[in-house]
């Protein structure tokens, strides 16, 4: 795309460990809050999965990794006043999920968003749901 610059990235140090349950909300919250953050930047990261977050020890927040399927998606139309002749001749309007190549994707933010939520909701539901676990196998309910 004319004018994007894109900057590529190795890590060739350590740069984390991958989520695994039980997580915290707040961290779940940092991963979405970060998918929100690329999709803005017009990214869709194309693999959405908790194996692509990586959190550091020594660092605050999460980092997402694995852009090897992401692709760029042309920004939104401007609202405005077309006339009838003019929407005609611009085609198709730019849509979500267009990406640089003119090739229709079926992946949108919306869908990146909600995969990420499922999946990031499955660790921290799972540390819920372990801790009743080895509450009723002690024998302590509560």
């Amino acid at each position: 795309m004319p004018g994007v610059r894109a900057v590529y990235m190795m890590f060739l140090s350590f740069g984390g460990f991958q989520l695994r349950s039980p997580i915290p909300r707040t961290l779940a919250d940092d991963a979405i809050c970060g998918l929100h953050t690329i999709h803005q930047l017009g990214v869709l990261q194309g693999d959405p999965a908790a194996r692509n977050i990586l959190v550091h020890p020594d660092r605050p927040g999460i980092t997402w990794i694995d852009f090897e399927r992401a692709e760029f998606v042309r920004p939104r139309a401007v609202l405005g006043i077309l006339s009838p002749n003019r929407k005609r001749k611009l085609g198709r309007s730019h849509e979500e999920g267009k990406c640089q190549n003119g090739k229709s994707s079926k992946k949108t933010p919306a869908s990146e968003i909600g995969q990420a939520k499922t999946e990031l909701a499955r660790l921290v539901v799972k540390q819920s749901t372990d801790r009743i676990r080895s509450g009723y196998r002690s024998g302590s309910r509560g």
